[in-house]
Formats: C-alpha cells, structure tokens, sequence
C-alpha cells in the first residue's frame, strides 16, 4: 500500500519537486522481485497443463510491481504474450497496511489541523477503494475489453488481445506489446511519435 501511494504521488508534479518525483517513479515497475514457480501457479490456478498452451515461459519477471509481476511468455501460436501474476498474500499484506495508514491518519488529524483540513482521512478512503478495484485482474482484463470496444473505430488506438481462457483473478495473459513508456518523453521524440495533427479529428 505504501508503494501504491508513492506510485500515486510520482504523477504529481505539480506537487513534489522534480529529484522526489525522480525517486518515487522508480517505484513504478522496479519493485523488488519475488520468487514465483510461473508453469506451477498456472497448473494450479487455471488447471491447465502451461505445455500445451506456451513454447515458452521466462522465469525472470519482465517488471517488477507492487501487486503483481510480468513474465514474457509464447503461446503456441507464436504469439507473445505478457503473464501478469499477483504476489502471494498481497490481499492480506494491503489489509494490514490500510489498517495501519487509517490509524495514523486519525492520529494526525487528531494533532495536526493541517491534515485535517486537507481531509487525509477521505483521501485514504478513496485510495482504499482504488486499490482494492486493482488487486481483481479479473477487473482489469474487463477494463481492457471495454476500453477497446469503445475505441474499436479508431485506427490510432491499439488495445492488447487479451486470453480469457488463461486469465482469472489472480492471473492476467495479454498480448505483448513492444513501445515507450509516456513519461520517456527523449525516446518518445526520437521516435517521431508525436502527434502531427489532431488523431481524434484524423479518426473521424
């Protein structure tokens, strides 16, 4: 839950100086790894045997996040797919950390007019909700789906396939995408992939 909201806090610089925002961005997908057994949690999880949907599965995370990783992986189409899969526990982990974050806001607000003035008690409120919308991939893969049913006539938007049959709430299998993070604005630009002309005017 800290990472989450230090996450949060790496989009806001209208808020923090430019060297913390810096720092908190490496929270983004630089978290530290945690051993997963990725062909035995599908076994388990899905009850499928991995061999007969993947020709290949990396053991080293691709990233590295708060709540779940991402591993590369090949079905046996040849396509590539990412493999996002929740830490183990992480439900109870945020849970307990949640606790903690409300006790100390209370506390806060208690000896602080500061805090509560600025309600930090609603703002943990709505974080809460947040991210326990994000601990469901089963959530997620329906975002996915919706987001690309909505931008299914424009030709500027790519949203990933997503694999219904190798997914749950735990797991999240996707097309693989190779691209540019937004805030690598240097790549970005040496790409060319600035927008010339408006791509919602040019859709229609």
């Amino acid at each position: 839950a800290y990472v989450k909201l230090g996450q949060m806090f790496s989009n806001r610089a209208d808020l923090l100086p430019k060297e913390l925002i810096n720092e908190l961005q490496k929270l983004q997908d630089k978290i530290g790894q945690e051993p997963v057994n990725v062909k035995e949690k599908l076994a388990n999880e899905l009850r499928i045997d991995p061999n007969d949907y993947f020709e290949w599965i990396e053991e080293k995370p691709l990233a590295s996040a708060s709540i779940a990783q991402v591993f590369k992986a090949m079905l046996k189409n040849k396509n590539l797919v990412v493999l996002k899969i929740k830490r183990e526990n992480i439900r109870e982990i945020i849970e307990c950390d949640l606790l903690i974050l409300k006790d100390l806001a209370n506390v806060l607000e208690s000896y602080n007019e500061n805090y509560k003035n600025i309600n930090l008690s609603y703002i943990l409120k709505i974080f809460d909700e947040s991210i326990h919308k994000e601990l469901s991939l089963a959530n997620e893969l329906n975002n996915i789906e919706r987001f690309k049913r909505n931008f299914n006539d424009n030709i500027h938007v790519h949203v990933p396939t997503v694999y219904k049959e190798l997914s749950n709430d735990n797991i999240l299998c996707m097309e693989f995408i190779n691209g540019i993070k937004v805030t690598e604005k240097d790549k970005i630009e040496e790409a060319s992939l600035f927008a010339t002309q408006d791509p919602w005017r040019a859709a229609t």
